[in-house]
């Protein structure tokens, strides 16, 4: 990240990109996600960025919450949020408000969780933004699912990733919504559409 600000000024869009880094990179390597995360936090207050101040707490948010460290996460995320709602960023503070809702969930706050994903999705939908949408979808299918035990209703918010998910060819994505959606149809007795 340094050596790319030594080679030009670096503006909001190069913070979103290295936050999307963070963001991949937590999934498959925490070791190197974290460096990255503080690195964008740290030169984004070199450079004098908020909006890339809002990224790299956003990242740093995103690796205490794969830590565990929910408490940590929490306010940096809505710090996040509110500072690229404040920059006119509203599909990217939306974007963060979907890692919101995974994080409330994980403290067994799902209606806190369900008003920040209504925010989100009306951002979201407004934008077409669908593979954001979806994402939260997924992400409030698993509030009912796993923390309300609204299974029906939680099947209805898969299915509808499911959809969004499959028009954008995701199969990737996709594989995570059928793993919860199939969970969820053994839950309601229907093994036979679980294993389609």
């Amino acid at each position: 990240a340094f050596a790319l600000a030594k080679r030009r000024s670096l503006g909001p869009d190069d913070f979103a990109g290295l936050k999307g880094e963070v963001d991949r990179l937590v999934e498959v390597d925490l070791t190197k996600a974290e460096p990255l995360a503080d690195a964008i936090q740290k030169l984004a207050g070199i450079v004098g960025d908020t909006v890339g101040g809002s990224f790299g707490d956003a990242a740093v948010a995103q690796v205490h919450y794969h830590h565990g460290r929910l408490a940590e996460a929490e306010p940096l995320f809505l710090s996040a949020v509110e500072g690229l709602r404040v920059s006119r960023r509203p599909i990217d503070a939306a974007a963060i408000e979907r890692q919101l809702v995974g994080l409330l969930h994980r403290q067994g706050r799902a209606q806190e969780a369900l008003r920040v994903a209504r925010k989100a999705r009306k951002t979201l939908t407004r934008a077409g933004e669908n593979r954001l949408l979806a994402q939260l979808e997924n992400n409030v299918g698993s509030v009912h699912y796993y923390t309300l035990s609204s299974y029906r209703t939680a099947l209805g918010y898969f299915e509808r990733a499911h959809r969004l998910l499959e028009a954008l060819g995701d199969e990737r994505s996709m594989s995570t919504v059928d793993y919860n959606r199939a969970n969820v149809l053994l839950e309601l007795d229907r093994p036979l559409e679980a294993i389609e």
